[in-house]
């Protein structure tokens, strides 16, 4: 079965996994009043129906990196698994 090379597909995505992942935190911080080294900042703030739309709105995009990942992992995991003998039936 031809197809893409394993590891050609999961560098890039494991690449894609890790910017990914700094959009979270950034939110997260932000969310908290605070810049993504930690320090306190005046800026946006957000109450009541401006909250719901926040999360409702970034919620998706924060759940792709973590979602990404997992489906790395288990990709490659599936490519690299060793065949199974065959001349047994699977139980």
């Amino acid at each position: 079965m031809g197809g893409v090379p394993t590891l050609a597909a999961v560098i890039p995505a494991g690449l894609g996994v890790v910017a990914l992942l700094i959009f979270p935190y950034a939110l997260v911080m932000s969310g908290l009043g605070r810049m993504i080294d930690g320090s306190h900042r005046t800026g946006l703030v957000v109450h009541g129906w401006q909250s719901v739309v926040l999360v409702v709105a970034y919620g998706p995009l924060v759940a792709w990196g973590p979602l990404l990942g997992l489906l790395t992992v288990h990709y490659y995991r599936r490519r690299r698994r060793a065949p199974r003998v065959t001349g047994e039936p699977a139980s």
